[in-house]
């Protein structure tokens, strides 16, 4: 059912939204959301309230309390979007729900289209107007417990359907050179001896036959295995020989101690903003991290790394976004797909980043969350991406760590294995991205470096995080 758009209270024409949501209004609506609710409970309850409510919260993807509030966010836009109830009775209920955030929800509104057409009267003033004083009170259903802790399958890791989440954002564009924003780039923490030299060759990505990988999960896991993650080996590989130039490569992934250092600088250049729980460029505006964490901390106007022990682990959560900025203003640049699965499996196309190691917990970060409802191989170890150094066999024969385990790693686009302006196949959000490799959470068979995975460039999961690439300097 499509709801007509109009202001709160108001039996007045509208201007109706004749065109299908566009990108930046979807990330409008999750943005807005984010900021709003605190807590899985409260958009839950708020949920439950809507009309057809029922129908809304069936259709959410299975949600771990381990995913960032953001990705929640994104599900409950992409639903509510799809629906057809981005419409003023969604507005008038936040503004009763919210209404010190009256402004914020009517600039939003106002994106969607929920004004007079002849006075584009904002939608608070229509709901103060009309409904001054009144309360909507949001009932909460007895299973929302249930619903969320629903267990995640490491299998929605944001394959097509994208069972991962996703934060808010509009569509990116390139800063000038000596914008405001770009004017403090400057070199990485990390000099170039924490690049690892990658020689140039060639070779193919994927595998030549995908069938031998898919039976093992199935033996192992049943029908939760995904055919089409293992199907895309063989697709990759029937695109052909890649040639790879000569380039550098970071040795470990960028770490939260970096990230939070780069954010300071970021903002001190006045080109990121804080709103409320997440981070936001202050160009387009694009979201960085949909949610600060015990990792990275904003208190008294710096980013910071709260304890000793979360300086050198991985930053996770972070937007494709994010991760592209970071690289760009340091210089540097994502590595490409082919880059990136080059230096995991070398010229020869190994099957493992460690050529004939027989992985165990103690050697690489994996198996370190229940797997299509079994218990991770590796669950008596910490879990979540660990300390830089961990992983022994994790690195390849140039000293790169951890392109099999601890974090997976955002890349650059590359429009032969995704559309880089469309969603993912059977997703609804634009501006489909790629990362590679295993994470501390997935099983064995899915820390092959020939898979990939595809999520839109605004997600953010847990487990993802990046790494940057440059050119070789002679």
């Amino acid at each position: 059912m499509t709801h007509e758009p109009k202001a709160m209270g108001d039996d007045s024409p509208v201007r109706p939204a004749s065109e299908p949501p566009t990108a930046a209004r979807v990330a409008s609506l999750e943005g807005l959301l984010c900021e709003l609710f605190p807590s899985y409970r409260t958009l839950y309850r708020f949920l439950h309230g809507l009309p057809d409510s029922s129908r809304i919260v069936s259709e959410l993807p299975h949600v771990d309390a381990t995913d960032s509030m953001g990705n929640l966010v994104f599900a409950v836009a992409a639903v509510l979007t799809r629906r057809g109830v981005v419409d003023h009775v969604l507005f008038e209920r936040l503004v009763a729900t919210f209404p010190g955030r009256r402004r914020d929800i009517s600039r939003v509104a106002a994106q969607w289209g929920c004004v007079q057409q002849e006075s584009a009267e904002p939608v608070q003033a229509a709901l103060l107007r009309k409904r001054r004083g009144r309360m909507w009170i949001a009932l909460g259903g007895g299973g929302l417990g249930a619903a969320l802790l629903l267990s995640r399958s490491i299998f929605d890791r944001g394959e097509d359907g994208d069972g991962g989440l996703a934060t808010a954002r509009v569509e990116s564009r390139e800063l000038a050179p000596g914008s405001p924003a770009t004017a403090e780039a400057r070199p990485d923490d990390a000099p170039a001896s924490e690049m690892a030299l990658i020689p140039g060759g060639i070779f193919r990505m994927g595998v030549a036959s995908s069938q031998a990988s898919f039976t093992a999960c199935i033996e192992q896991f049943g029908p939760r295995c995904p055919r089409e993650l293992f199907d895309r080996q063989q697709a990759t590989y029937e695109l052909g020989p890649v040639t790879i130039e000569t380039f550098m490569l970071d040795r470990v992934e960028v770490s939260n101690g970096a990230f939070a250092r780069w954010l300071n600088r970021q903002l001190h250049a006045h080109a990121l903003t804080v709103r409320g729980r997440s981070v936001w460029t202050t160009d387009t505006p694009a979201v960085l991290l949909a949610r600060l964490t015990d990792a990275i901390s904003f208190r008294d106007g710096v980013f910071s790394v709260p304890g000793g022990e979360m300086e050198d682990r991985p930053v996770v959560g972070v937007t494709w976004d994010a991760s592209e900025r970071y690289c760009r203003r340091e210089g540097k640049r994502l590595p490409s797909p082919a880059e990136w699965e080059f230096a995991a499996r070398g010229p020869a196309g190994r099957d493992m980043v460690c050529e004939l190691c027989a992985p165990t917990c103690a050697d690489i970060v994996f198996g370190r969350a229940a797997f299509a409802e079994l218990r991770g191989a590796c669950e008596d170890h910490p879990s979540g991406p660990q300390a830089l150094e961990a992983g022994p066999l994790d690195v390849t024969p140039e000293g790169v760590s951890h392109l099999a385990g601890n974090a997976s790693e955002w890349v650059e686009i590359d429009p032969r294995l995704v559309d880089p302006q469309r969603p993912c196949p059977g997703d609804q959000v634009p501006r489909c991205r790629v990362f590679r490799g295993g994470s501390w959470q997935d099983p064995l068979v899915l820390i092959r470096p020939s898979l990939y995975s595809r999520a839109p460039a605004s997600s953010t999961r847990d487990y993802v995080g990046f790494r940057c690439a440059g050119p070789h300097q002679d």
